[in-house]
């Protein structure tokens, strides 16, 4: 297709520019200390604290409008811009490491180890992750491929995160919790931009932008971005290089339409321990090299029909190729249609839609990897839902009910209703609470892939056989309080979350493997049956004792217990508590210079017997200098507290997984403007 074209020529050129970074980074120095740096510091754009407070912004992923945070009826924070900014952040998985309420552990070469409300998970299942209300999450596969979703970071105009079951109105996989990427409006990013970064380890990065707008009511931008990771003894190869670009076109006040296409190319080698097929099933570490590519094209017009009504149509469709030389190649294509609408009815607000997606699936075979003949790889998914915002007492006391039914091809039809109610203490502050039911349904390859493992034990090999799966339920509690003072906001939220028929391991015989010596082959299943209950709370604050500080303090907490009744049934998580703080400061010194300082210490999880998540507490901090309003340049440590620290301990018989150390790391970032 025409798209791949563009994007197989343009990624070329982008890794012959970042080839050269090194050297343009240096050049770029010098000439950016020959503009003049203007003695009039007033002329320059302060950047602003008042971004990186969070309750006085708007929010849409729980009410599917927008909401301020403070009377969004469910546990959210909103991660802005300016957050994202002044830490130097330069891929979308350290972005997200910076919310509170998230156990976050980051792995080799960006992979993420995610949970919400439950321990970190490398599959990050449960959650729902989307960009500008599309969905990204892989049907076939149980979880999010983060390395596959890179978006420009200076696009971004905030990260919602929804704790729990508030987002369960969006999808049937978003049972812990919702990630919502929105991008930045084309109007506000007219003109040129450069960014440039690289650090003292492996990574290089280049971007640009570049904005503009036609006639009175169109704006569209154009991104060009490559990054690459060298090998180093805790870093993968990876060699990325992307387009993306947005258009925004208003027919009138009322009528607005947004279209968007993105196309990212990547190849990565990893180490990974692959068996071998005959007895004893040695490991044998290779590197094994991954190619991938995905395109998406999204189209989404914004009608508002009168005052008290609104609707909007959208449609995305996504192509995606991957190739993993030691398992498996597949091709995913999936095809989006949803339509909402938001009207006012006396003192009820509501909010309805349906949704269809069609997902196609193709996956080659390999020693390693196969599904059943007789499974249907083509299929389709329906949903409707229904929210209801009513005022029960006048600007006092509002009742919130929803449900959302969804047809599954792996199951049938699942139902997830929610009741919350809000309470209206004070013009600034609120009390809410709810009970709910969130599903999870199975995805193709958790119900029914055959996979060989790497070896634990000599002499036996591992086979994850599926045979179905039902989908998972949980009932959820939820209450919350949160607060704006003058210069305080504290947001407050605690849960219990219960499931019978979670997910895990089933024993399901021993086979002998002829051969010299004899082997023996252990085959699992993946099945349902697991007792689980998470308890625990959220609780950010953020205070401004002066213009010129912000201090953010978060505290997460989380008992985890699972029990399964069945001996031959073992839960994929151990029973455990987790415990995770962190305080943020940002510290204007002037309108041109910034300082940020992040300290954080995350407590240990034994996740299962092979996996162990260990304590440890780091420190990452940045400057951030407003040269002229046309450069800016940055640097940025992380992990300044130790030479190196231990983020994932996993056993090195898991293929695909190796122990991860996260350096100390220092980055020089410098953004030209044009």
């Amino acid at each position: 297709m025409i798209y791949f074209i563009i994007g197989r020529f343009t990624t070329r050129t982008l890794r012959y520019l970042l080839s050269k970074i090194r050297t343009v980074l240096v050049i770029g120095g010098l000439l950016v200390f020959s503009f003049p740096v203007f003695a009039n510091q007033t002329e320059i754009d302060e950047l602003g604290l008042e971004a990186l407070m969070s309750l006085d912004v708007q929010a849409s992923s729980v009410m599917k409008r927008a909401e301020s945070v403070i009377d969004t009826p469910a546990s959210i924070y909103v991660l802005t811009s300016e957050q994202i900014h002044r830490s130097g952040a330069t891929t979308l998985a350290q972005a997200i490491g910076l919310i509170p309420g998230l156990f976050y552990r980051e792995s080799n070469n960006g992979k993420l180890y995610l949970g919400i409300r439950k321990p970190a998970d490398v599959l990050g299942t449960n959650i729902l992750v989307m960009v500008d209300g599309r969905y990204f999450y892989n049907p076939a596969f149980p979880g999010v491929t983060w390395e596959h979703l890179d978006i420009p970071l200076r696009d971004i105009e905030s990260i919602e995160l929804i704790r729990g079951s508030g987002g369960t109105l969006w999808s049937s996989k978003a049972a812990n919790g919702v990630i919502n990427i929105i991008t930045r409006h084309t109007l506000d990013t007219v003109g040129s931009e450069l960014t440039l970064a690289a650090d003292n380890e492996a990574q290089k990065l280049i971007n640009f932008r570049y904005g503009g707008q036609f006639r009175e009511q169109g704006s569209y931008r154009i991104n060009l971005k490559a990054r690459q990771v060298d090998q180093t003894d805790n870093n993968n190869v990876s060699d990325l290089a992307g387009l993306s670009s947005r258009l925004d076109y208003n027919f009138d006040d009322d009528l607005s339409l947004m279209a968007k296409f993105d196309y990212l190319d990547l190849d990565q080698t990893r180490v990974v321990a692959v068996p071998e097929l005959t007895s004893p099933f040695t490991n044998q570490i290779v590197d094994a090299e991954t190619e991938a590519s995905r395109s998406n094209v999204m189209l989404r017009m914004d009608h508002r029909v009168s005052e008290s009504m609104s609707q909007l149509v959208q449609l995305s469709y996504s192509e995606s190729e991957i190739a993993l030389d030691v398992d498996a190649t597949g091709t995913l294509k999936i095809l989006n249609l949803n339509y909402g609408v938001n009207t006012e009815i006396g003192s009820h607000k509501l909010d309805l839609g349906v949704e269809y997606q069609y997902n196609d699936i193709n996956t080659v075979e390999s020693d390693y990897f196969s599904l059943p003949d007789t499974i249907d790889t083509t299929y389709s998914n329906y949903a409707v839902f229904l929210q209801d915002e009513y005022q029960l007492v006048p600007d006092s006391v509002v009742l919130y009910t929803a449900l959302r039914a969804d047809k599954d091809p792996l199951d049938s039809w699942q139902y997830q209703p929610s009741i919350r109610l809000m309470h209206h203490l004070s013009p600034s502050s609120r009390v809410w609470g709810g009970v709910s039911r969130s599903v999870m349904t199975p995805t193709l390859l958790h119900a029914y892939a055959d996979a060989i493992l790497p070896t634990i034990t000599p002499l036996v090999r591992t086979r994850v056989r599926g045979s179905g799966l039902d989908t998972v339920r949980h009932d959820n509690i939820e209450l919350g309080y949160r607060a704006s003072f003058d210069k305080l906001e504290i947001d407050l939220s605690l849960y219990q979350i219960k499931s019978d028929n979670d997910i895990g391991l089933k024993g399901e015989g021993i086979n002998i493997v002829p051969g010299f010596p004899l082997g023996f082959e252990l085959v699992t299943g993946i099945a349902n049956g697991i007792q689980t209950r998470s308890v625990g709370g959220e609780m950010v604050a953020n205070l401004k004792p002066s213009t010129k500080l912000n201090l953010q303090l978060a505290f997460n907490y989380l008992n985890y217990k699972s029990v399964s009744n069945n001996a031959l049934l073992l839960p994929l998580f151990s029973t455990g508590i987790q415990k995770l703080y962190s305080l943020r400061a940002d510290y204007q010194i002037s309108n041109a210079l910034s300082t940020y300082l992040r300290l954080e210490h995350q407590s240990e999880f034994s996740k299962t017997k092979s996996v162990k998540i260990d304590p440890f507490t780091t420190l990452d901090a940045g400057v951030t200098w407003q040269l002229s309003p046309a450069v800016e340049l940055g640097v940025y440590g992380q992990n300044l507290l130790d030479a190196r620290h231990e983020e994932i301990s996993v056993s090195s018989a898991l293929k695909g997984f190796t122990t991860s150390e996260i350096e100390r790391n220092i980055l020089f970032r410098g953004i030209l403007r044009f």
